[in-house]
């Protein structure tokens, strides 16, 4: 099961409970002016916590996160505020490179949001579950794109019964046990 967001509404008829929450993140696309000054990678400015990708003529901007359960409306006041927010971002960081008018002032920004899975550790669920036959790849928060071929290897190989070549402490597994006062060596 990788449903992201929904895998533990699909889980929970089989009593599989995973923590996974939906993050309600959002985008901004804007038409460039001054595509020259614009990034050509990928670019993230931790101080404004914006991460910004070229997309031809367009610049895309993501950098926030809400808990709200599964609601993808872009029509409510804290939305509207995330939105505006990122197209101010960009002003900030990129004075007069993008087209950052809102469309009442005659812009044309695309926004948009999706459903980011979210663990309470921000380390993905990858592994069996205890209804037989079912497995979990899912809860990977904002890196899905990044980290799934590397989720998808490791659960090919426990499926096949190895141990896949990054070792760490996949979602079936008892934590290990840590006396107190002890600290855990690195993974």
């Amino acid at each position: 099961v990788a449903c992201g967001s929904y895998t533990p509404l699909l889980l929970k008829p089989l009593g599989v409970k995973v923590p996974i929450y939906p993050g309600k993140g959002y985008s901004a696309t804007l038409p460039l002016l001054r595509p020259e000054k614009a990034p050509m990678v990928s670019t993230i400015d931790d101080s404004r916590k914006v991460a910004m990708s070229r997309l031809g003529n367009r610049l895309r901007v993501a950098g926030t996160i809400e808990l709200g359960g599964f609601d993808l409306s872009l029509d409510t006041p804290t939305a509207r505020a995330r939105c505006e927010m990122l197209v101010r971002r960009v002003e900030e960081l990129m004075p007069g490179v993008c087209d950052t008018r809102l469309p009442e002032q005659g812009g044309d920004p695309q926004f948009w949001c999706g459903l980011r899975p979210a663990t309470p550790s921000n380390i993905p669920c990858i592994g069996a579950t205890q209804a037989r036959g079912i497995w979990v790849n899912a809860g990977h928060g904002t890196l899905g794109w990044t980290h799934g071929a590397g989720s998808g290897k490791a659960m090919a190989a426990l499926m096949s019964g190895e141990r896949p070549a990054l070792d760490f402490r996949f979602w079936d597994e008892p934590a290990p046990e840590v006396a107190r006062g002890a600290r855990i060596a690195s993974a």
